[in-house]
């Protein structure tokens, strides 16, 4: 079932992305939404305990960033991945966030974009919203 989600998925991606690159609609995040995490992001979590946390909509993003600020206390020596889907989740993300905790994108719902950002993430503890891709598991 899930080859047959991927299949969907890529051709549905074939179809829509040059049309979602033409309306301007990318705002963007496009590496991190591909699975590729910049290399600022991932020196910032080499060697640490990354503890990933997700938001969809920018109520959750403000739990996120409350329990980020919250388990710092308790375990200092973490860092934290923020990942979220929508553009006005980043905002707020980006407003609230504390200075070493990285932000990006959760990426595309599709095998090998998952696959690269788990691996950068270090296959860490998720903590999250009501929206998660089933290739994250």
């Amino acid at each position: 079932m899930r080859f047959l989600y991927d299949i969907l998925f890529f051709f549905f991606a074939v179809v829509y992305l040059p049309l979602f690159f033409l309306k301007g609609k990318h705002h963007g995040g496009l590496r991190s939404r591909f699975g590729i995490v910049p290399a600022r992001a991932r020196a910032a979590l080499k060697g640490r305990r990354v503890i990933w946390i997700h938001g969809v909509s920018v109520g959750e993003v403000t739990q996120a960033i409350r329990l980020a600020d919250a388990l710092k206390g308790r375990i200092p020596a973490a860092r934290f991945l923020l990942t979220t889907t929508t553009v006005a989740g980043r905002q707020v993300a980006q407003a609230l966030k504390g200075g070493e905790d990285v932000l990006l994108y959760f990426p595309l719902d599709f095998r090998p974009c998952v696959r690269s950002f788990v691996r950068a993430a270090r296959r860490s503890p998720v903590i999250g919203g009501s929206v998660f891709s089933p290739k994250a598991f």
